[in-house]
């Protein structure tokens, strides 16, 4: 009977245990999860803030990670913040096609009827999607992005967003030859302008209505009328009344205005003051346009030869519109890619929700992922034990052998005091007058620089006795005794004990043979560094001389001096090396790092 009921408590037990374990292992992979959720939204914050800030985002391999991420783990907004940072990222790149993939992929994450749903970002994204459409000249789908832009911005409560977004709309109606409806609708956005409260951003625009209107007589009195509005109003003009240098193009329409009334005078005033230093080519068009009509109209033949010809180099260098046919296939191209997207993507939920049902594979995923984590905080917790070992035994090694030289250069001291002070015994001998007291002050001034030399010298051994203890040590690691085997090696070579015997000596040269042996030591010891350096692009036998002779430590002056140049060229190497191999642009860290990554314990 006790038998039996032994033998029912055993499994009963068993599966206890197991539930412990399995909770065990949920609770920490639940820890980790949130771990990796606060983080994934730092760097994600942290992209919108470079956005924001207008800086220029090229790490589409990091904006990729969040977007999977969040595609797993976030919020509807999340999700769609996660896609828009990384078509603004695509956009920076120069690769519009991924852009728009992006930005319409963030607009498909967007809860619209939730009531936490994100507006103002949903504004951006068709903003954004607006400015692509805009720059490959694919009008129609801009003035769609721009319409559903403008809706969300009102519904964000962002008016002057509203506004621009209507006013940049006219653009595209102009570029496809509907001037009637890009004027209607730039009236209407000047209008709001005002019935908002935003007269002076109204008056700031009103240039772009100017420019429907300059070249039309029926037209003219509108424009006279925007004309004395802006320079009545307008609060872009300083004290001498002069506008910015990015405002000059307002002097053409104005110019215009006096060409069309016959006063070409005043026209080619205006034309002239458009120019502005360090124009180009391209913006320079107006100006040579609105002279050659002046000079056209004067009958001056000279120089309508001479605009004619700078009218027509600059014309020239400005970008054609691409062929209606053309953009019409680009827009297709866009949208077949956008449905064979959205297939793949209903394929993949699919095929999620029958994932669903196998949940013994996710309980297995579970164990799997537990014990890949405990294994990588293994990891790194070896690596972080091995690289402090690594760091105390390079900073004992460093110090004991900074004590070295010191010793050397008291030494050194030492012996030029002590000679200089009897020289002084024995000038002083000569001369016969005041011998005594001189003697017995240079006797004493020795008696008292012996002393100090002493204390000086027992205190820096006593330190290195230490040291040598703290390095034996260290040395007993098994974990640490390859690197300092390896290190040992390559420091106690022949070559490399030459160049750090010699190296401040200014007439100390290397030969061709020199190097070769200091490169093949560095590739017996260190190969790594050898093989990562050939492989780089436009590597010099220069850089490669410089990149060995870093891992001594030597300084900036010491390396130009054994290579025959100046320091500034080395520093110059130094940062290209640095800044190809870590990307870092900086020279003074490229010692450190390359003993880091390759191991060597100097």
């Amino acid at each position: 009977m006790k038998q039996m009921i032994t033998t029912n408590k055993t499994p009963r037990a068993i599966t206890v245990i197991g539930y412990c374990l399995l909770f065990i292992v949920l609770v920490i992979v639940l820890a980790s999860c949130s771990g990796d959720s606060s983080e994934m939204r730092a760097q994600l914050e942290e992209l919108e803030r470079q956005n924001r800030a207008d800086s220029v985002m090229t790490n589409d391999s990091l904006a990729e990670h969040l977007v999977k991420y969040f595609d797993r783990h976030g919020t509807p907004n999340e999700r769609m913040r996660a896609h828009y940072i990384l078509g603004r990222t695509y956009a920076d790149m120069g690769e519009a096609p991924a852009a728009l993939e992006a930005y319409l992929d963030a607009a498909s994450q967007a809860d619209t009827t939730a009531a936490d749903c994100d507006f103002h970002t949903l504004a951006c994204i068709y903003a954004q999607m607006g400015a692509v459409y805009h720059r490959q000249l694919l009008l129609s789908n801009e003035i769609e992005a721009r319409r559903h832009s403008s809706h969300y911005y009102y519904l964000a409560c962002d008016t002057l967003s509203f506004l621009a977004n209507i006013k940049l709309s006219a653009s595209a109606y102009y570029l496809l030859n509907q001037r009637d409806s890009a004027e209607i609708i730039l009236q209407k956005a000047l209008c709001l302008y005002e019935e908002y409260g935003y007269v002076q951003d109204g008056l700031r625009s009103s240039p772009m209505l100017m420019s429907f209107y300059i070249d039309s007589q029926e037209h003219i009195q509108e424009l006279k009328q925007l004309i004395d509005r802006f320079e009545a109003e307008c609060n872009l003009f300083d004290e001498r009344h002069e506008l910015p240098p990015s405002r000059r193009q307002y002097y053409y329409y104005k110019g215009n205005y006096f060409n069309q009334i016959g006063q070409l005078d005043s026209a080619e005033f205006y034309y002239r003051k458009i120019y502005r230093p360090q124009m180009s080519f391209i913006e320079q068009v107006p100006i040579y346009e609105g002279l050659l009509s002046v000079f056209q109209k004067r009958h001056q033949a000279d120089s309508i030869g001479k605009y004619a010809r700078l009218y027509c180099a600059a014309n020239d260098s400005s970008l054609a519109i691409n062929d209606q046919e053309k953009t019409s296939q680009l827009a297709a191209s866009y949208q077949y890619n956008r449905f064979q997207k959205q297939a793949f993507e209903n394929e993949k939920k699919a095929e999620r929700e029958r994932h669903h049902l196998h949940i013994l594979f996710i309980i297995a995923s579970l164990l799997a992922a537990a014990g890949a984590y405990a294994f990588y905080r293994y990891r790194n917790k070896k690596h972080g034990e091995i690289e402090s070992l690594k760091s105390e035994y390079a900073e004992a090694t460093k110090q004991y052998n900074e004590n070295l030289h010191a010793i050397h250069l008291l030494e050194d001291t030492h012996k030029q005091v002590i000679n200089i002070i009897q020289q002084e015994l024995l000038d002083a001998k000569n001369k016969g007058s005041k011998y005594e007291e001189q003697y017995q002050k240079a006797l004493a001034a020795i008696t008292e620089i012996n002393s100090q030399y002493e204390a000086e010298i027992l205190e820096l051994k006593a330190e290195n006795e230490r040291l040598q203890l703290v390095i034996d040590r260290l040395k007993q690691y098994k974990d640490l005794s390859p690197y300092v085997e390896t290190s040992k090696a390559f420091f106690d070579s022949d070559i490399v004990r030459q160049i750090r015997q010699n190296v401040e000596k200014s007439r100390f040269a290397m030969t061709e043979d020199d190097w070769n042996a200091l490169i093949a030591i560095a590739g017996t010891c260190f190969p790594a560094i050898i093989n990562d350096l050939n492989r780089l692009d436009g590597i010099t036998p220069q850089k490669m001389r410089v990149c060995i002779l870093s891992l001594l430590q030597l300084r900036t002056d010491e390396i130009a001096n054994l290579l025959g140049v100046i320091p500034q060229y080395i520093t110059k190497l130094k940062r290209s090396i640095n800044n190809t191999l870590f990307g870092i642009d900086s020279a003074r860290s490229l010692s450190t790092n390359l003993m880091q990554r390759y191991n060597v314990i100097g």
